[in-house]
């Protein structure tokens, strides 16, 4: 038994390089990301340390090999500082499952990368079910053991699917509710079908996000939608695409307000759009110019009220906004969050703008997500609906309504626009 250490710019390509050097059967023990170069933990390049286990016998004690993939572009050994780079030999010994504290749903991404690395290797000269059982292997051998699949005594299809959903970064509580719920429901003769299983999984997603339903009888003449949310978040342009969706295409009145005083550019960009689109626009600058602009919007179908950002840890900031939000007496308040901000972020600034009684999400910026699993998480963890996305700067192409199922495909590798 070896136990080596193979240092590359990327997951694929470490692996290649222990592949390349120890042949097939390895097993993923550990895996850390480091930076090389830079200056003062600025800047570098982002580095993968992957340490591989084979049952291959080891090279006589004290030889230390140079691997032959030294010489591939971006492949290298791990190496203490001052050394050649090279394979170090050592016994084996129980290890965490990463050595950066990462946790069973990176260790489950890893592994999603190596089966993708040993499906390409194989893609051009072996035929479909060697590179099938090539990935399975892999996945068996270290998703189960690692993550905790091998509870759910995944079959078939079943644990691909589970591990492109902790890739997408869907929280790994509700992956193994989801998946085993789809497990159960699919017949056993429909295990192997990927196109079945993941009908399954969507549809068990599909019951556990919030649906926003019908809306509510409006308590005002002109039903009011109020947009809350941090700064930098295209709160504005998202406003300006809801007053086009419904004038343009539900010629409907629609009246626009923003409070949002503090960025000049901000009333300046909402005045264009509405003059483009020809919607009556009014400036408030306090609450009680907020209830006398809803007075004179009373014969409007559709009032849509914009807010200044507020950063989530200014509680005064914050305040102020919710008495504007009381005078506007809204009917809706979506929360509006980017896409592109970590699962902490998301869940601080959801907390935060969640006390002004936001009842809706939406997510902006989606088509410059990397994952989309954490806007889920934080969906069902809140259980609030997702009420629209908007995928791109266009107005008003690039909005759309999010329905549980569009949400729910979109996690399994759907499209980010329709």
């Amino acid at each position: 038994m070896q136990i080596r250490t193979y240092r590359a710019s990327s997951v694929e390509r470490a692996w290649e390089c222990a592949r390349r050097e120890l042949g097939g059967g390895l097993e993923l023990v550990t895996s850390r990301s480091t930076r090389e170069g830079g200056f003062l933990g600025i800047g570098g390049r982002r580095m993968i340390e992957l340490t591989v286990a084979t049952a291959t016998p080891a090279p006589p004690a004290g030889r230390t090999v140079v691997p032959r993939s030294r010489q591939l572009p971006g492949l290298g050994m791990a190496s203490a500082v001052g050394e050649r780079p090279r394979t170090i030999v050592e016994p084996r010994r129980p290890l965490p499952a990463t050595a950066s504290g990462g946790g069973r749903d990176e260790r489950a991404s890893l592994l999603g990368a190596i089966a993708r690395s040993e499906a390409e290797r194989l893609a051009s000269s072996a035929p479909l079910a060697e590179i099938e059982g090539a990935v399975t292997a892999v996945l068996d051998r270290g998703l189960q053991q690692s993550t905790g699949a091998g509870e759910l005594e995944l079959p078939g299809r079943f644990l691909e699917v589970y591990t492109g959903l902790l890739e997408q970064e869907l929280d790994r509580s509700i992956t193994d509710q989801v998946v085993s719920e789809a497990r159960a429901e699919l017949a056993p003769a429909c295990w192997h079908d990927l196109k079945s299983v993941r009908e399954a999984v969507a549809s068990a997603l599909e019951r556990v996000l919030p649906a926003a339903g019908e809306p509510a009888p409006s308590r005002n003449p002109a039903r009011t939608i109020c947009l809350i949310g941090p700064t930098g978040v295209g709160k504005t342009t998202t406003l300006a695409k809801l007053a086009a969706l419904y004038k343009l295409r539900g010629g409907l009145d629609v009246g626009l307000i923003t409070c949002d005083t503090y960025r000049i550019a901000a009333v300046e960009q909402l005045r264009t759009y509405a003059e483009i689109i020809g919607l009556p626009l009014e400036v408030v600058q306090d609450p009680a110019e907020m209830r006398e602009a809803k007075d004179r919007f009373a014969g409007c179908d559709v009032v849509l009220v914009d807010s200044a950002g507020r950063s989530q840890n200014d509680h005064d900031r914050l305040a102020e906004l919710q008495a504007f939000i009381e005078a506007a007496e809204a009917d809706e308040v979506h929360m509006v969050l980017s896409s592109i901000a970590g699962d902490r972020v998301l869940a601080r600034e959801a907390e935060a703008f969640g006390r002004i009684h936001a009842d809706r999400l939406l997510f902006t910026k989606l088509d410059e997500a990397v994952a989309y699993g954490p806007l889920l998480s934080l969906s069902i963890r809140r259980n609030l609906p997702v009420g629209f996305v908007t995928t791109g700067q266009e107005v008003p192409e690039h909005l759309e309504a999010a329905t549980p199922r569009r949400l729910a495909e979109l996690v399994l590798g759907g499209s980010t626009r329709q």
